[in-house]
């Protein structure tokens, strides 16, 4: 027999071998029970009703197995987040350094070492004292307040520590574009000041002139050459008390092309008392001194400041002669009326009269009369730091608000000075300007009534804010919040101190009014003296 006939029988064999097979299989099977109908074949609907149950099966078994697959993963990447993040796994942890010194509003990030150094460590940072520096997810610390705190890493059971120590975030040191500038009468130039860090945020200046007949500054530092003279301009950061002064040299002199009162004429009532003020062109003169005059002092009298008051029934003429200009002439007619006819003399028991003093000091604090005082005479002890009187700047608050509803900016330049801020501001200007001339504008230490909280600088450090409508206002009003103008103009040889229009001083509405009312500074008013024991 060939191949091809081996190979055919063989088929055969099986094919005859699965009969037989499929036959048994047939013989064994149920029989059907009695009178069951025969099987249709399926219909269309069954066969998609077959196919839709078979889709979904298949749909479920995929949801199931992705969700299978999501959960090996999650354990899979949490386990390997374990291995390279966990505590446990952790060496050793320490801080690159162990203390920074930071000041406030700024910030460092801390550098963090670990072992082993090829992997990432969860870590945890803690700052003990948040009131002076705080500390982020990463490290990075912010200086808050002045002290000193500790900053923690952890992970696991390790942890470092770094000390940080926060100051101030003052200024070092103080520099000004020029140290001598010469101008001639009424030229102006601008000193800049730079100062290092030049970062620092904790900063404010306050510009002044020893002798502003001489020369003025603004509180930009724009300088003004008033007349012949020199002056020191100095500029202070009151902060630190640091300072630093420019020698201006002034040759020539500032001189107003016209010099007029805003009315030819007036009518007033007698006892009326008005402030005369001249109009100059151009209306930035810095020197505004004149000599007043008066055709008939029985009819109206006028003082050295141009205040004039009507004693009774008449037509005077006010005359303003400019002090530095004969020629410049201002002339305004004052016409007095008698409203009603005094049969007898007016009794002035309604005029606040000064007070006896009653003199009384304890921890080293007088106080007159039972408000505190602190001048020439009577000094404060160095440890004496109330800080702001908050009653005092709670009325400075309103009063600027009350100028601001009339369209006027009444602001704070200079408030509280500790016993040192004070030390230093007059120790830099004796060196600079000598003791003597020191004296008149800026208090020894221990004898500022900066130092008492109740004192406060507005606006301009400048004589002729008196001119300006916040000066004339304040002037005018301040008693209505219980402030006073500390040191008028013309009583130096009283109150100890130059004319100051910015500086004011609270006492409470019920006394600065008294004081106002009467005219007389707080010495005059309560009987006392501004000299310096030396």
């Amino acid at each position: 027999m060939d191949t091809e006939q081996k190979n055919r029988s063989d088929e055969m064999e099986e094919l005859n071998e699965i009969f037989e097979y499929r036959k048994a299989k047939q013989s064994q099977a149920p029989a059907k029970p009695k009178g069951t109908p025969a099987k249709k074949p399926d219909s269309k609907a069954g066969s998609a009703a077959e196919l839709k149950k078979h889709r979904l099966r298949t749909a479920n078994i995929m949801i199931y197995s992705g969700i299978a697959l999501l959960i090996i993963a999650c354990g899979i990447f949490t386990y390997f987040i374990f291995l390279n993040n966990s505590g446990d796994s952790i060496k050793s942890l320490k801080f690159g350094t162990t203390s920074i010194e930071l000041r406030a509003g700024h910030e460092q990030k801390l550098k963090v070492i670990a072992e082993p150094s090829d992997k990432e460590f969860a870590l945890n940072f803690e700052s003990k004292d948040e009131s002076v520096a705080t500390v982020s997810r990463d490290g990075t610390v912010t200086g808050v307040g002045e002290g000193t705190t500790e900053v923690i890493v952890s992970s696991g059971s390790l942890s470092s520590r770094c000390l940080v120590t926060v100051q101030k975030d003052v200024i070092n040191s103080l520099t000004v574009s020029v140290t001598e500038l010469e101008l001639e009468g009424g030229e102006t130039a601008k000193i800049d000041v730079s100062f290092s860090p030049a970062d620092a945020k904790d900063v404010s200046f306050v510009w002044s002139s020893n002798l502003e007949s001489v020369a003025t500054v603004d509180q930009s530092g724009m300088v003004k050459g008033v007349e012949s003279g020199a002056s020191l301009i100095t500029v202070t950061d009151t902060v630190t008390g640091k300072s630093v002064g420019v020698r201006v040299t002034v040759s020539g002199m500032e001189l107003p092309e016209a010099m007029e009162f805003p009315d030819k004429s007036i009518t007033v009532e007698v006892g009326d008392v008005v402030q005369l003020f001249p109009v100059f062109t151009p209306d930035d003169i810095s020197n505004r001194s004149a000599i007043y005059y008066t055709t008939d002092a029985s009819v109206v009298s006028v003082t050295n400041e141009g205040v004039i008051t009507a004693k009774s029934a008449g037509t005077v003429t006010i005359e303003a002669i400019y002090e530095k200009d004969y020629s410049l002439v201002a002339q305004m007619e004052v016409t007095v009326i008698d409203p009603f006819v005094i049969t007898g003399e007016e009794s002035d028991d309604s005029k606040p009269q000064p007070e006896k003093p009653e003199i009384t000091v304890i921890d080293g604090i007088t106080y007159i009369n039972g408000t505190l005082i602190a001048n020439k005479s009577y000094s404060l002890p160095a440890d004496y730091a109330p800080g702001v009187n908050d009653e005092a700047y709670n009325a400075l608050i309103e009063m600027e608000e009350a100028a601001a509803a009339e369209g006027l900016s009444i602001f704070l330049v200079s408030g509280y000075r500790s016993y040192d801020d004070q030390y230093a501001i007059y120790n830099n200007y004796v060196s600079m300007d000598g003791q003597a001339a020191s004296d008149r504008y800026s208090a020894r230490p221990g004898h500022s009534e900066h130092q008492t909280g109740l004192a406060f600088d507005l606006n301009e450090l400048e004589e002729s804010f008196e001119h300006e409508p916040e000066g004339i206002w304040l002037a005018e009003n301040c008693h209505k919040y219980g402030f006073i103008i500390r040191y008028p103009k013309g009583k130096e040889h009283i109150t100890g101190y130059m004319f100051e229009p910015w500086h004011v001083r609270y006492l409470g509405v019920e006394l600065a009014t008294k004081v106002y009312n009467s005219g007389l500074t707080l010495e005059e008013y309560f009987g006392i003296t501004s000299v310096y024991a030396d």
